[in-house]
Formats: C-alpha cells, structure tokens, sequence
C-alpha cells in the first residue's frame, strides 16, 4: 500500500485532541475530539508516533551526550556541555500518553478485542511496552498503572521496577495474541513488518531482552533472562524494527530536517569519529559525510564551534532513510554482552562476529572489513561494549547501554553525562504527584552504580 501523508495522520489527530490543560485531564469530554477513529486510524496514528519519539529531541541530546554527533552553535552548544531545561522534553513525555501514545494504543486493543483482531492488538501492546518502557529508562517513576484512568486527575507515578515487571507481561500477552492471529485479520497498513506476525514475536523477544539488560546493575541475574529471550528475538537484518520515510516533505527522517533547517547546529562528533578512524573502520564514510570542502570526516568536541564540520552521509541517513529502533545487532551484542557476563566467552565471540558480519552486510562492505574475534576476558568485554556503541548509532539505548556499563568515556570538563532529565514542568505544575526539580533524584533506581 501507499503510505503518502502518513504524518498528515498524525498533526491531524494531534490538532484534533491536544489542548487540554495537561496530558490526561479533559481528553474523554474534550468538545474537539473525535467521536469515532478506526481502528487502522489509531494504528496508524501510533506507528507514526513510534517514529517520531525515536528521532526527536531527545534521540539529538543523547547522541550529543554520548559524543556520536556534537552541538556547535546556539543552544545546541550548550547541550554539548550538558546544560538543558526542565520542559526540554516535554515532547518525549506528551508521545508516551497523547495521541498516537498510550491513550491510542488502549483504544486500538479494546477495538481489537471486540472485532476480534488478536494481531492488532498484540501490536498495539508491543508499542506500548516500547514507549512506557522508554519513557521508565528516561524518568524513572512514571504514571503508567492510573495514566488513563478517567476518574483519576493526578495519576501516581508507579515504581519503576514495577513498570518494567508489567511490561514483561505485556509482552508476554502481545506474542500470545500475536501467535494466534489469522492471517485474514492482519494489519493492511503495518509499517513495520507488512503483517509478518513471526517478525513482530522477534521484536517483542528482543524488547523483552532489552528490558532485562536495564536491570543488570540491581539484579546481575537478569542477563539470564536476557539472553533466554534473545535466543527467540530478531534473527535477521530485515527483522530489524525501524522509522519509515519518503522523500514527501512532511514524511521526512527527522534528523535529516533538522539539519536542513538548522543546519550549524550539530555536526559528527569527535569521539566517534576518532573512535572510526583509529580502528579503520568503514562505517565512517558510511555514517558521516566529508567536511566541506575536504576529502576526509572532521568531527567537533563539547565546546567547539561550528566550522562546517561533517554531518551525516546524506546517501544512508537522507530524507527517506530509516532509523533502527529495534535491531537484528542489539540483539546479537546482547548475547555477547550477556554471555561475557556469565564467563561464555567462545559464545560471547560468536555473537559478536555475527554482529560485526550483520554490519558488513547492512552496509555493503567486504566479507574481511572486519578481524576474527580472538579476544577474551575483559579485552572481549570492552570490544563488545565499543560494538554497539558504533553498532546503536543514533539510537537511544546507546544511553541506557551508557548507564549501565559507563562505555562510552566521555566527559566534559570531568564532568559526566546527565544519566536522568527532569520532569517535564507542565506536568509538575499540573499533577502534584511529580515532585519539584530539587526534589527529583539525580539517577533512576536501576542505575545504581554512577560513572566516575
């Protein structure tokens, strides 16, 4: 099927239901809400929405935080030096509950259950799980269990290890209505996976093994349960879950619009980029272009200004490419890291050369652009870890993998990356469960260890 205007979907809805004096209150009465969406309409509405969390603001702040892109001018240099406001991501938070979030997603399960269209609905909860998981990693103690309780005005923020306990067995429920789906109920206008019920039960596996990796610092027995829900999750390049775009200019990769509209902002940072070069690893001409008016990748540190440094290679990361949300290499160097954890290290090898021949192929590069994994012990650890740093670009789980294992080293003035951003302040002001800024902690209760 065509999937032109898919954004239209999206502003439309959000025009239609955003207004109201918080994310929550008024939504059933709004006078401008829509009586009756279509079940596809809502899928539709959130599939969107997925995309948009995965590449908004907070996707450019992690990955200037972790020193994979670089802030150079105006505010965006100041980011670079970890300085942000309260309402910075308000966005973030509005697309886990409003429209297209978890509001949309509730509706498109009832409708499912009466229509009785299982796949819908287990679709529907793996998106769930990935936003209310998301935004738990983010915030820590969200509203979640009250979140869309009519009769509550100021849901309760829910401990964030019983967030993530619930969305295990979300998930656990989406493979069930997923694995029982008939073929002549599936979702026309599925932008992920077409209706391939198999690669939805692989993405669900691996979010399930994600999740688990959030909570090796507390409990180091979750990389068991990790790598038992790896072995079922995405199994190949073309599993991977990612954005969808088209050349259409409301349909645009966000990062891709970003620059042309502010284009001195951000440019390829430094620490990759040298990270690249010193191993001669190709992915450098694949994810950045040549500086102006050079033949070589020139990345900025925190603090410098922009002087046409490189941005993105316009032929991978261009106006209709796709941003990996889940992929086939998480879930490979999840098993390596876990298996490393457990003192496997000839199966923690194995992962990580299949993950290192996963990018020969996605990117095209020769079956030798990368050495056999020969490595052990800590040396194999750490390449792991440096892998998927490499492997995530632009993604946000770079920043729980940071959090976790203090990988990337980066700094600036010794100063280590926010690992938490404040609640947004429309919300503080709103609902009184959410505590003043001075009051929020500076780290979420699965990150235990800090960095230093």
């Amino acid at each position: 099927m065509s999937y032109k205007n898919i954004y239209c979907v999206l502003f439309l809805t959000i025009f239609l239901f955003y207004g109201c004096e918080s994310w929550i209150e008024g939504y059933d009465d709004s006078p401008n809400a829509a009586t009756e969406v279509s079940i596809d309409q809502l899928f539709t509405a959130s599939q969107v929405n997925v995309f948009s969390f995965s590449e908004n603001s907070l996707a450019r702040t992690v990955a200037i935080w972790m020193q994979q892109m670089c802030g150079t001018d105006r505010q965006y240099s100041s980011l670079a030096q970890y300085s942000f406001a309260e309402n910075d991501y308000a966005l973030s938070w509005q697309r886990v509950y409003t429209t297209g979030g978890l509001i949309d997603l509730r509706k498109t399960q009832v409708l499912a259950d009466e229509q009785g269209k299982p796949a819908f609905k287990g679709m529907a909860q793996v998106l769930e799980a990935f936003l209310v998981g998301s935004a738990a990693s983010i915030w820590g103690d969200i509203p979640y269990s009250e979140a869309i309780d009519g009769s509550i005005n100021n849901p309760k923020l829910d401990d964030q290890a019983e967030i993530y306990a619930s969305l295990q067995i979300l998930l656990d429920d989406a493979i069930s209505n997923l694995s029982s789906a008939s073929a002549g109920l599936l979702p026309i206008n599925d932008m992920f996976f077409s209706g391939d019920t198999d690669k939805w039960i692989a993405a669900a596996y691996t979010l399930k093994a994600r999740y688990y990796m959030h909570w090796v610092e507390v409990d180091p027995t979750s990389c068991s349960e990790a790598l038992i829900n790896a072995d079922l999750g995405i199994n190949s390049l073309d599993g991977s879950m990612k954005t969808l775009h088209t050349s259409e200019s409301t349909e645009n990769n966000s990062w891709y619009q970003f620059y042309i509209a502010r284009d001195s902002y951000m440019t390829a940072g430094g620490h990759l980029v040298n990270l690249l070069n010193s191993n001669s690893d190709p992915r450098l001409g694949t994810y950045f272009a040549n500086a102006k008016d050079t033949n070589i990748v020139i990345g900025a540190d925190p603090g410098d200004s922009y002087l046409y440094q490189s941005y993105l290679n316009s032929d991978n990361f261009g106006e209709a490419s796709p941003i990996d949300i889940l992929s086939y290499e998480e879930n490979l160097l999840i098993k390596a890291e876990c298996s490393a954890r457990l003192g496997n290290d000839a199966v923690a090898q194995e992962a990580l050369q299949e993950a290192q021949t996963a990018a020969e192929t996605k990117w095209g590069f020769s079956a030798d652009s990368f050495s056999d994994v020969s490595l052990t012990g800590d040396d194999l650890f750490n390449k792991i870890l440096e892998e998927k740093y490499v492997a995530l670009f632009l993604n946000l789980e770079t920043w729980n993998d940071y959090k976790r294992n203090c990988y990337p080293n980066v700094s600036v003035a010794d100063t280590k990356p926010p690992v938490r951003v404040y609640y947004p302040e429309d919300e503080r002001k709103t609902n009184p469960n959410i505590p003043d800024v001075s009051s929020q902690p500076l780290n979420n209760d699965n990150d235990t260890e800090g960095c230093e």
